[in-house]
């Protein structure tokens, strides 16, 4: 079964903490954009990034959806969703977005529950040559000093 189909390609689909919706990327206006569609149905479908964007992540609460800006900003669009029922259609409703932070050389991010950011950055150049990748067994013993 296609769940979204149309033009451009569509990419990166992220579940909401409810399952309800899937926020995803799609670059049919021209550029990448963050939407959301209602699962399964894929109707409902809404554009959460205003200027770009990338990498779409739901806060925890299914309030907020966090993703990547053209300018390398981490952003957020809180989304409410209307009521449904009789007189409404239960859809979502982007909100104002708002700048995070500024990370130019962010590679991929994740949001914890407690609102916490895990950033992986890119490195270039000789930064690339003095990389280090440190792995760490047993760390379950480290806990126990």
């Amino acid at each position: 079964m296609l769940f979204l189909g149309g033009k451009g390609d569509q990419w990166l689909p992220v579940f909401s903490p409810d399952g309800d919706w899937v926020a995803y990327v799609s670059d049919e206006s021209g550029r990448n954009e963050v939407y959301v569609a209602r699962f399964p149905q894929g109707d409902g479908r809404r554009q959460i990034s205003p200027q770009g964007g990338t990498m779409p992540r739901w806060n925890s609460n299914g309030k907020e959806i966090f993703f990547g800006a053209p300018d390398g900003s981490l952003k957020a669009t809180s989304v409410t969703r209307r009521p449904g029922g009789r007189g409404g259609d239960g859809a979502l409703e982007p909100g104002r977005t708002e700048r995070l932070f500024a990370n130019p050389r962010f590679a991929y991010y994740d949001a914890a529950p407690d609102g916490r950011f895990l950033i992986v950055e890119s490195l270039a150049g000789d930064e690339m040559a003095q990389a280090h990748l440190a792995i760490i067994q047993d760390w379950t013993s480290l806990l126990k000093r």
